[in-house]
């Protein structure tokens, strides 16, 4: 449903932000390949989450290669949560709180946020969950209200935490599985990772 991506009652950004504001929406709309009219009603918290990536390297992402590759392999490809439950997770957040995330994306530079994605890339490939962690207190906790950045943390990771860690152990307790999240999910107490050895599971990285 196209509608879960877009905000309620025909809303625009228009509406909600300054000129120069919008302008610089327009222009990662452009870098990112959306449609204007799509960007000015998309909700803020999703926009703030996709223009806080690098100008993309390909049309296709990391997740759609990987669901292709499943496919032409003849796999069965299950979703750890479906779009409803990833959406809930952030639609709680308030119409300021969402324009709050989006302002403070609109302020960072392409440079600033190619080095923060090879700082990520570089602790997920060297197996540093600690300094993924830290990581997302820095780059992500940085540019939001402390409060804010708590309440993004539970309700993007941690909770989210809780119902991936079931599902894996439900499905990998009844066939062999390969899983496939945001390296965010791996950190911590609260992460993927702990929750997995909790259950029972050996844990060990593949050079």
């Amino acid at each position: 449903d196209p509608g879960i991506y877009l905000m309620e009652n025909g809303e625009n950004l228009h509406e909600l932000m300054t000129e120069k504001e919008i302008e610089k929406v327009l222009e990662l709309a452009e870098v990112h390949s959306m449609h204007r009219d799509a960007a000015l009603t998309m909700k803020p918290w999703l926009l703030a989450m996709i223009f806080d990536l690098p100008k993309p390297q390909s049309p296709f992402t990391q997740d759609v290669m990987l669901y292709s590759m499943a496919q032409s392999q003849g796999m069965e490809v299950l979703g750890l949560e479906d779009t409803k439950e990833h959406f809930e997770s952030l639609d709680s957040f308030s119409r300021e709180e969402q324009l709050t995330m989006l302002r403070a994306v609109l302020k960072r530079t392409q440079k600033e946020k190619e080095k923060d994605f090879e700082a990520l890339l570089k602790a997920y490939l060297t197996g540093d969950t600690a300094k993924i962690g830290l990581l997302d207190d820095d780059i992500t906790g940085g540019m939001l209200p402390k409060a804010l950045w708590e309440k993004m943390r539970v309700k993007l990771l941690d909770e989210r935490n809780v119902r991936m860690a079931e599902r894996i152990v439900g499905e990998a307790n009844q066939n062999p599985v390969f899983i496939a999240v945001g390296a965010s999910h791996l950190a911590g107490k609260g992460g993927l990772l702990e929750r997995l050895r909790a259950a029972g599971y050996k844990i060990s990285k593949i050079e």
